[in-house]
């Protein structure tokens, strides 16, 4: 049987996994990127609205090196950035910020998975975060799990040889150098983090964003975030656009909260509004309904899978043919395993011999 996935293992198990990221067609440039020249950047930076960036990873299927997407907030006010990438990179983000906006005055963590809450220690000083309380409580717990095997991955990092990986390395080399003197609540400082559990609206960067947590979903700690001014959602990793789901069991994820919560975040939207998913090149609201339509086909498939009998290890394996293309193909047993035991509750023998362990 397949066991339920940890960060840590399905990070272990996934790095020849395809993580693919793109841009929206048409989208102009921004003027903060041409400042400080692409070339130059690690990151690939897009203007998506007025003083709003979004940067995406050029690192494609190399999952080691991986960062779900981080969305820059910029004006005269000052700046506000949601998602800081995983540990590896976070001093590259930091660095990259330095041309865009004269100082990061806010960070919102989505939740708590390493390729977005994980640069969180390299934003030191007196930067405020905003996260919900779940995800205060995972970082405070577990936050030093994020640099795990920090020098392996800067050697990956060093062999990319991708534009910028070297800068890029020699960041993540200073922060392996901290690692001694990191504090234990380096991934959610105390006196400098709020947790939410409801909406709540958070003024900065010369805007207003209302932070919504629609319960659990892709974990027990998803936020999503929407600018009704400029018209744009950010979904972390509620929404994968055009990728298999990690459905993290272990971190609280439930696919008819997920269903919920998409359902919720559509309400937010209308034809005209800018999408941005956690993973994945960002779109507008008809990535909402495609994502829905994934779930709940996925969910008809496990449920009459069951009822032919078939046993999890099988259904783990099954796939629909019409995304056997996306990327990230080695998510997708954890999601049709993880419904299964949704659907099928443990034998009395089962529950049995767990509760004797």
């Amino acid at each position: 049987m397949l066991n339920q996935l940890s960060r840590r293992d399905f990070l272990a198990r996934s790095a020849g996994a395809a993580l693919g990221a793109g841009l929206l067609a048409g989208l102009p440039r921004g003027a903060f990127a041409a400042r400080t020249g692409e070339a130059a950047d690690f990151f690939e930076w897009t203007e998506i609205s007025r003083g709003v960036f979004v940067a995406l990873n050029r690192t494609g299927g190399n999952l080691e090196l991986a960062g779900g997407n981080s969305i820059l907030f910029v004006d005269d006010a000052g700046s506000l950035i949601v998602d800081v990438k995983q540990a590896l990179l976070g001093n590259t983000l930091k660095r990259e910020l330095t041309g865009r906006t004269p100082k990061l005055g806010w960070i919102v963590n989505t939740h708590h998975h390493f390729d977005h809450a994980g640069g969180n220690p390299c934003f030191g000083g007196t930067i405020p975060f905003t996260m919900h309380a779940n995800c205060e409580k995972r970082l405070l717990e577990s936050g030093a799990s994020n640099v795990t095997g920090l020098d392996k991955r800067i050697e990956a990092l060093r062999a990319s040889g991708l534009p910028g990986a070297e800068a890029a390395a020699t960041d993540a080399g200073e922060l392996l150098t901290s690692l001694p003197t990191l504090p234990q609540d380096a991934w959610a400082p105390k006196g400098r983090t709020t947790s939410i559990t409801a909406q709540t609206s958070l003024k900065a960067a010369g805007r207003t964003l209302t932070l919504h947590s629609f319960g659990p979903g892709h974990t027990d700690n998803d936020i999503v975030v929407h600018d009704a001014d400029a018209n744009i959602v950010l979904g972390g990793d509620v929404l994968f656009n055009g990728l298999h789901v990690f459905f993290d069991v272990a971190g609280g994820a439930k696919s008819a909260g997920w269903l919920h919560s998409l359902a919720e975040i559509k309400k937010l939207c209308n034809a005209k509004t800018i999408v941005v998913p956690g993973h994945g090149p960002v779109g507008d609201v008809t990535m909402i309904d495609r994502l829905a339509e994934y779930f709940e086909k996925t969910i008809a498939a496990v449920k009459q899978a069951i009822k032919d009998g078939k046993p999890r290890e099988e259904v783990a394996k099954m796939i629909l043919p019409e995304y056997k293309d996306f990327a990230l193909g080695v998510a997708q047993p954890y999601l049709w395993g993880g419904i299964y035991d949704e659907l099928v509750p443990p034998t009395t023998d089962s529950a049995q011999k767990e509760g004797a362990k």
